[in-house]
C-alpha cells in the first residue's frame, strides 16, 4: 500500500511539473482580451495641458466651461480634447498643440436635426436616443444614436449616411 502511495505521488508531481512547464510556455492572461487600440485616450490634469490650447479653447467659447482635458497620441502627435459645458450645452473641441481646433462636437437636441438627417436616422420607426452635431475643418456631419441600438450612425446634413472614420 505504501509503494502505491509513493508510486501515485510520484505520478501525481510529474503530472503537476508538466502542467506547470506547460503554461509557462503559454502566454500570459490578460483582463480583457482585445489588442489595446493603437490611440487611447487619456484623462490629463489641466496642468499638462499646453497654455495654447487652454488660450483657444477659452478664447473660442468663452461662456464654456472645461470639464475635462485629455490627450490622444496619434501618427502625427499628441492631440488634446476639450469637454466642456456651457449651460444645458455639452461640447468636445479637439485642438492641435498649437491650439488649433480640430473639430468640435456639440450636443444637440433630436429636434434640432436637420429634416433629412431626422428623416433617414428615423428610418423603420427607429428612435433618435441622442444626437451631436461634429464640425471638422468646413466637413458638418451628424452623429446620431438610436434607442435600443449599439453604436452611432452618421450622416451628412442632406441625410446621407457617412461612412464611420478611426480616428
Amino acid at each position: 500500500m505504501t509503494s502505491l502511495i509513493r508510486s501515485s505521488t510520484a505520478t501525481l508531481c510529474l503530472a503537476l511539473a508538466a502542467v506547470a512547464s506547460l503554461s509557462a510556455q503559454l502566454p500570459a492572461r490578460t483582463a480583457h482580451r482585445r489588442p489595446a487600440p493603437e490611440a487611447r485616450e487619456q484623462v490629463i490634469p489641466a496642468a499638462e495641458v499646453p497654455a495654447a490650447v487652454k488660450d483657444a479653447f477659452a478664447h473660442a467659447y468663452p461662456y464654456a466651461t472645461a470639464v475635462q482635458y485629455s490627450t490622444v497620441q496619434r501618427s502625427g502627435g499628441a492631440i488634446y480634447k476639450v469637454s466642456s459645458r456651457a449651460g444645458t450645452v455639452h461640447r468636445v473641441v479637439v485642438l492641435d498643440p498649437n491650439g488649433t481646433i480640430v473639430q468640435t462636437e456639440t450636443q444637440i437636441p433630436a429636434a434640432q436635426l436637420p429634416a433629412a438627417v431626422k428623416t433617414a436616422a428615423q428610418a423603420n420607426g427607429a428612435q433618435v436616443r441622442s444626437a451631436t452635431l461634429v464640425v471638422a475643418g468646413q466637413d458638418t456631419t451628424y452623429a446620431v444614436t438610436l434607442r435600443g441600438r449599439r453604436g452611432e450612425l452618421k450622416f451628412a446634413p442632406d441625410g446621407k449616411p457617412v461612412a464611420p472614420t478611426h480616428q
